[in-house]
């Protein structure tokens, strides 16, 4: 039986089940989703949240399907059929997922890859993929993450600094004396380096701050970089320890780069390249051995970047669509 509520705080009857075990309800409430589905049978055994109000504008009229989960394969075709039928309702064309609403949060699934997670990994049931195929579903995009174990930077990092330089940009850490106004000029960066990534919305200043906010103790400042111009930031770097190997009881030797951005005004200068040389380089002096280049997109730059380290493939993700 379908159930269906469009506001998340109806959902707490059901929240102590075994189906939302890994979903918080803060997140259910936060992400601002237009309809939730639950498909029951004695017990709620599958759940999806849809948007089809806030999302980008493309050629085809666009659903979003996410905050998903199912216990068995029945539950997943019987909540997906009705999370395409009800975006169909609303004169959506294409329905893709698995999408939290937006690129910000939780997206893709995990379909390649026997390697132990990194830290803030997505993860999945390996079950998942195959049941939005079963249900009509098709690739929209490839994601990969390579493990690069050689962290000597990929050009002479005195030389690309000077380079910047001749530019008028010049590179520095992260200073985390003065953090809000560093992540506000990062948010600001970010929505313009990002405009033209696939289904690229914004979100508010304040979200982007508590995302951030909640890895900030595991960060090193100095392996996060800022290149800017006349006090603007024009790029930056973004990595952190995999603190996963900790959790595991391994060494920690692996740092993860998790996002690498310029600004579009002034892409092809060499910021990017610079940047992941300045990264791996500062990581090698404090004893990291291998660098994660972490949830790439297929046709990326940043896939063309990670190529001067001779990386190993570690996993591989899906994004999936349906035309309705």
């Amino acid at each position: 039986m379908l159930k269906t509520f469009k506001h998340p705080a109806e959902l707490k009857p059901y929240l102590d089940t075994k189906l939302y075990q890994s979903f918080k309800a803060d997140t259910l409430s936060e992400h601002g989703a237009d309809l939730h589905l639950i498909w029951i049978e004695n017990e709620p055994l599958a759940h999806c949240s849809l948007w089809w109000q806030d999302v980008p504008r493309s050629e085809k009229r666009l659903g979003f399907i996410g905050h998903y989960a199912a216990l068995n394969d029945n539950a997943a075709q019987a909540i997906l059929n009705a999370a395409c039928q009800e975006l169909k309702s609303q004169a959506c064309e294409l329905a893709i997922g698995p999408l939290d609403g937006t690129t910000w949060r939780s997206y893709r699934f995990v379909t390649e890859g026997d390697a132990p997670s990194f830290f803030l990994e997505p993860s999945n049931p390996a079950s998942y993929p195959q049941q939005w195929e079963r249900a009509g579903f098709d690739t929209l995009a490839n994601y990969f993450s390579v493990l690069q174990t050689d962290l000597s930077p990929n050009e002479p990092t005195a030389a690309c600094l000077e380079n910047l330089k001749t530019k008028g940009i010049t590179v520095r850490n992260l200073n985390l004396a003065n953090l809000a106004t560093e992540l506000e000029a990062i948010f600001e960066l970010s929505l313009k380096s990002f405009a033209q990534n696939l289904l690229y919305s914004p979100i508010s200043k304040t979200e982007f701050m508590a995302q951030y906010t909640q890895v900030l103790p595991y960060l090193k400042d100095d392996l996060v970089f800022i290149a800017e111009t006349e006090g603007q930031a024009v790029g930056f770097i973004f990595a952190l320890p995999d603190l996963a190997q900790k959790m595991r009881g391994e060494p920690l030797d692996t740092i993860i780069i998790k996002t690498l951005a310029t600004h579009p005004d002034y892409a092809g200068q060499g910021i990017a390249s610079c940047l992941g040389a300045l990264c791996v380089e500062k990581a090698q002096s404090l004893g990291f051995r291998n660098a994660i280049h972490a949830l790439m997109l297929e046709s990326n730059r940043s896939r063309v970047i990670s190529k001067h380290y001779e990386p190993k493939p570690l996993r591989r993700y899906r994004l999936f669509s349906k035309p309705l």
